[in-house]
């Protein structure tokens, strides 16, 4: 478990936190949000190599706030793999082991043991220069993983990988975590890694934890705006419903119309929206500014509402190709609206 309590750090003019995080054990975490916001730099504190302004940091119970990085029983893997180039693969994986003394049959026994669980047991005896990429990131997951962390870290673990390899890392993430039973602190920039790997998400943006919830609710239910935005969550609102509840009043100039919906609340998600040639009670005029297709090769538009900022991710009326620049209306005749 770890608990962050009130964390803050300075250094103008950005400043992180005040953050509040409680991560129980066997949880795997994942920090999102945009470059910059800090979640490296809060990667960093946990891990000791950062001191905070203000705030306490407990590790399984016992405070570290004032220990350095060797004495709070945590590894951390950066996304350059950071092995040492003048060890060999099987130094590399047993240096904790060698600082810590144990004898030497042992470090021997579980540097094999690791390096066979982390599939890189016939390059004991290479180089750190004679590894592919994805050999090096396993070693190094090896090498913080000899000796069994309180709580991994891992800071942009995938970054700059192929798609083939990445889904073989996140495969390889996702078993260890779950055969090793470990807690994870895992800073990425890509929403899948969350999707695939989290049992819980935090938002930081602009140096505070917006949201920190489990991975299902942050992606289906975010709290604000930013947020949506953050981890392109589409069709998010917060207004109120009319009383007869057949719109939902964004601002003066927004009023949506509303079909169905469930729940209740000022923040809301719209779904089953297509385009329209026709004008109606149920439509809102928008401009097509572009794409999405999902994993499947289903295509949508994006559409950017008249007098508005907001933008939706609109199903394709059939039996049209519209164009981007093309005016278009949103229909919300067979619309599902969620509150809450």
């Amino acid at each position: 478990m770890i608990q962050v309590e009130g964390l803050r750090i300075e250094t103008p003019p950005f400043q992180l936190g005040p953050i509040d995080l409680l991560v129980d054990k066997s949880d795997y975490c994942v920090l999102l949000g945009p470059s910059g916001s800090g979640k490296t730099t809060l990667l960093e504190c946990i891990a000791g190599f950062r001191k905070s302004t203000a705030g306490r940091l407990h590790i399984a119970e016992r405070d570290v706030s004032n220990l350095i990085a060797a004495r709070r029983d945590v590894a951390l893997v950066s996304q350059d793999a950071a092995l040492f180039p003048h060890l060999c693969v099987r130094d590399n994986i047993a240096f904790a082991l060698r600082l810590a003394k144990s004898p030497k049959a042992e470090a021997n026994r579980r540097t094999d043991e690791v390096a066979e669980m982390l599939q890189v047991s016939h390059r004991l005896d290479s180089f750190p220069d004679k590894l592919s990429g994805g050999e090096a990131r396993r070693v190094a997951l090896a090498r913080a993983l000899v000796r069994p962390p309180s709580i991994l870290l891992l800071d942009e673990p995938l970054s700059g990988v192929d798609p083939a390899l990445h889904r073989e890392l996140t495969g390889l993430l996702h078993r260890l975590h779950q055969e090793l039973r470990l807690t994870v602190i895992h800073v990425t920039h890509h929403l899948n890694e969350a999707r695939n790997l989290a049992t819980h998400v935090g938002v930081i943006i602009d140096g505070k934890l917006e949201q920190f919830d489990s991975v299902d609710a942050v992606f289906t239910r975010p709290v604000s705006s930013s947020v949506a935005r953050a981890l392109t969550v589409p069709n998010f609102f917060i207004g109120q419903l009319s009383e007869d509840e057949r719109a939902f009043r964004v601002s003066d100039d927004l009023v949506l119309p509303v079909a169905t919906h469930s729940g209740a609340g000022m923040r809301a998600r719209a779904h089953s929206l297509r385009t329209s040639q026709e004008a109606n009670e149920w439509t809102v005029p928008g401009v097509i500014v572009g794409w999405e297709v999902s994993a499947v090769g289903d295509k949508s538009a994006r559409v950017l509402l008249s007098h508005s900022d907001s933008e939706l991710h609109v199903s394709i009326e059939a039996g049209t190709s519209p164009a981007l620049g093309m005016l278009t209306n949103v229909s919300f005749r067979e619309s599902k609206w969620e509150l809450y």
